[in-house]
């Protein structure tokens, strides 16, 4: 009921939290349709028997805000990085929210999240799209971001800061257009690499 039958609310990815011979425990993130037909990405902490495949628990670990008008989805992003058997990055895209523009509006939106069973703290935000994400060396966090037309990115996330999205980017909108002030401006970082 949480799914319906339309390929932007698709299962965005799967993390192993833990496994043993007979259970596995997992983070499952997607884009959910509330009752009120609106949208937010969800992450839930699932224990599965693994000899029959069924769920025996179904935890909530995460709920972005604003719910967004279903009109407008797409970008969920959704990825997540196992940290420990307790706690994972994420990452949430910009759902095609119209008032991404807004600060105060976006909310959630457009950032890389830490989050557990108790907590979630955001990492950063201004990202567009980010569907890659790994720890390299067990501590350095990177994620791979699409931009709109070019403007793909690569990012190593760094608490608080802001990777300029929607008021910088090495894309154009798909009319051609520039979008925001164009590649920089100050406090807002830069990518380590970009695709135009």
């Amino acid at each position: 009921s949480e799914r319906i039958t339309d390929s932007r609310f698709a299962i965005t990815d799967i993390a192993v939290l833990r496994q043993s011979t007979s259970t596995a425990e997992l983070l499952v993130s997607y884009p959910r349709l509330t009752s009120k037909r609106c949208v937010e990405v969800v992450v839930h902490r699932v224990t599965l028997n693994r000899a029959t495949n069924k769920i025996l628990k179904r935890e909530a670990w995460f709920r972005s805000r604003p719910c967004v008008p279903i009109s407008a989805v797409q970008h969920a992003s959704g990825r997540m990085e196992v940290i420990d058997a307790k706690s994972a990055y994420l990452t949430v895209g910009d759902l095609g929210y119209p008032s991404i523009n807004s600060r105060t509006r976006r909310g959630d939106l457009g950032s890389v999240f830490k989050i557990s069973r108790t907590e979630v703290t955001k990492v950063s935000s201004g990202h567009r799209n980010a569907q890659g994400i790994a720890l390299v060396n067990a501590s350095t966090l990177m994620v791979s971001e699409h931009g709109p037309r070019g403007g793909d990115e690569i990012n190593i996330p760094e608490a608080g800061k802001n990777y300029g999205w929607p008021v910088i980017s090495y894309g154009r909108d798909y009319s051609g257009a520039k979008i925001g002030v164009g590649t920089a401006k100050a406090g807002m970082e830069q990518p380590i690499y970009y695709w135009d």
